[in-house]
């Protein structure tokens, strides 16, 4: 469990809503049972999922707690995080059967859909340990993702993802007679086939990453060894990837509004930008300011910003 919730973790930092997951489960079993094994298998997690996260904070520590930061201003910021926790509530049924059944089981398929989400909820009907687990996960992961404001992805329930998985197969667990075992087989042959024919896998690759490197070196081509600041337009990405890479390659970015340079780069990964009215607070603190240059690269738009001299004057 230590291990598995360190990976978890490392993928996307919605995968913490394991954590209180794993309290309540333990409670749980602490109150069942206090013997030796439950005591060390406790502390064996713990220290394996600090020394799976190692990297990570040694990583911090290198590198200003970048992701740290990130992690803190996921969970601060009021437009990603928050809401009423009535309307949060609402918002489940939604997210169970669309964003978890519909989108990693049913293949989008609406009939296969509800099919699958009524064989889940009966699973849970069942009153066993596994199941009560399985429950807890479910639930209390749900209610956690519900929090989350934005678009939910599907990487995003990564850390819920076995769940119904886990649950259908104890449905046809229960199968004993012959012929309803051949049309469960039947059946999960049928969900396969239209799940792997609208897989998301047969999509092209966005090559985030090698975008990312490569729109940080044109950025500091255009530099002239000048220091600059730097933001980041997009509705689904954050310029934590971008800061890296520019202070990997040797050109830290200047943090507004204590460091203003003369120059301001912005990417927009946003299908329509304006850099200049933009009420961002990485542009807004940059002043007054006009676009110099404007280039179209690596499929996304990059901004040379400048001060407005005549704005400055009034």
């Amino acid at each position: 469990m230590g291990a598995a919730t360190a990976a978890a973790v490392q993928m996307h930092y919605l995968a913490l809503i394991l954590l209180p997951i794993f309290a309540i489960l333990w409670i749980k079993e602490l109150l069942a049972k206090k013997g030796t094994f439950f005591w060390r298998g406790t502390i064996v997690g713990i220290v394996t999922f600090l020394l799976l996260m190692s990297p990570l904070l040694i990583f911090d520590l290198k590198h200003d707690f970048l992701n740290y930061k990130s992690i803190t201003g996921l969970l601060t910021q009021t437009d990603s995080v928050g809401g009423n926790i009535w309307e949060n509530i609402l918002r489940i049924p939604q997210i169970f059967s669309f964003n978890l059944i519909g989108r990693y089981m049913a293949g989008e398929n609406l009939y296969l859909t509800l099919a699958l989400s009524a064989l889940v909820i009966f699973a849970l009907l069942r009153k066993s340990w596994p199941v009560f687990c399985l429950s807890v996960w479910l639930i209390i992961g749900l209610l956690g993702i519900s929090f989350y404001q934005k678009d939910i992805f599907d990487h995003y329930l990564g850390f819920l993802n076995p769940v119904p998985f886990l649950l259908l197969g104890s449905v046809f667990a229960l199968v004993k007679a012959r012929t309803l075992k051949t049309l469960s087989i039947i059946f999960i042959i049928i969900i396969s086939i239209i799940n792997l024919s609208n897989s998301p896998l047969k999509n092209p690759p966005n090559n985030q990453l090698q975008r990312t490197q490569n729109v940080a070196k044109f950025i500091i081509d255009q530099l002239d060894e000048k220091p600059f600041n730097f933001a980041l337009l997009a509705e689904r990405n954050y310029d934590a990837a971008y800061q890296f890479y520019l202070e990997q390659f040797g050109h830290k970015p200047k943090l507004l509004p204590f460091e203003k340079t003369e120059q301001l780069f912005v990417v927009c990964e946003n299908p329509v930008c304006d850099p200049v009215y933009s009420a961002k607070y990485e542009v807004a603190a940059f002043g007054w300011r006009l676009i110099e240059k404007e280039w179209n690269e690596y499929g996304v738009r990059i901004f040379k910003i400048v001060h407005n001299p005549e704005e400055d004057r009034q």
